[in-house]
């Protein structure tokens, strides 16, 4: 069996449709199927998130402005639905400190093969 193209998009489409918001964590635990959202989730970073599609692709992009977040050393982060704010992932990374001269974007990447 193959999956067309048209199939593919498809399915990007319902998942892009979707995404809500994005959120970082403090806690740098690595990551795995069996996680359920972020491990120490900072409720000051949940925000609106957007998205733009491509063959078989979606980019979300997260931006955290310069007064969000200052003093807080983030270690994770994920993208979140809009029903019942349902984790699609959960990246870790080493630990980054935010300052007020900072401003983060971050972009991912969602590939349907």
């Amino acid at each position: 069996m193959v999956m067309i193209l048209e199939g593919k998009n498809r399915i990007r489409d319902l998942i892009n449709d979707d995404i809500d918001k994005g959120q970082l964590g403090e806690d740098g635990t690595a990551e795995t199927e069996a996680d359920t959202g972020l491990g120490t989730p900072d409720a000051t970073t949940l925000l609106t998130v957007t998205s733009t599609t491509a063959d078989k692709q979606i980019q979300v992009d997260y931006n955290l402005n310069s007064t969000l977040g200052n003093g807080t050393t983030y270690a994770e982060y994920e993208i979140t639905t809009t029903v019942a704010g349902t984790s699609l992932n959960r990246i870790t990374f080493y630990d980054l400190e935010k300052t007020q001269s900072e401003e983060w974007q971050i972009s991912t990447i969602i590939d349907i093969e």
